[in-house]
């Protein structure tokens, strides 16, 4: 059983194309805003911690609006040297692929797809990470689920 995030997503006006998007807010470090709680999974080029906004960030937000919930994040911490070791093409690296797949993320809004908030990607920090949308129902995938490659011509038969 997977989880369904249903938060509100924040949009950005574009005037150029009159329409409304997400986008990606790029930073370069979590500190001071956010604590890390707890681990929540692990994957091959990275870990997932549950994170709540620092004690400042919660006053700061029961100054502006009265609410003051306590509201926690996943965090994607990607090991930044291993993923910049694996080219997927003559300039790139995984970790760009990584920032890449973010944005895209950041523009799928909606309740199909887990909320990405944040890229923190500080120069002198050994991890990248990836702010996103906390699901309290747990993994989409569980340990036990597999999956099957989908066959190109019933991929492209959908999507047309």
């Amino acid at each position: 059983m997977g989880a369904v995030c249903t938060k509100e997503r924040t949009t950005v006006s574009d005037p150029t194309t009159n329409s409304n998007s997400t986008s990606l807010v790029k930073t370069r470090s979590l500190v001071g805003r956010y604590d890390r709680r707890k681990k929540l999974g692990s994957g091959a080029y990275g870990e997932v911690y549950l994170y709540s906004p620092t004690k400042k960030k919660q006053k700061e937000k029961r100054d502006e609006d009265e609410g003051g919930d306590e509201e926690y994040v996943a965090v994607k911490e990607l090991d930044k040297r291993q993923l910049a070791r694996v080219r997927t093409g003559k300039l790139k690296t995984m970790l760009d692929d990584a920032e890449m797949e973010a944005e895209i993320m950041a523009e799928c809004a909606s309740e199909c797809v887990v909320g990405v908030r944040e890229w923190a990607d500080d120069e002198a920090d050994t991890k990248a990470r990836l702010v996103m949308d906390w699901c309290e129902g747990g993994s989409v995938v569980g340990d036990e689920d597999s999956f099957e490659a989908f066959d190109l011509a019933d991929v492209k038969t959908v999507l047309r």
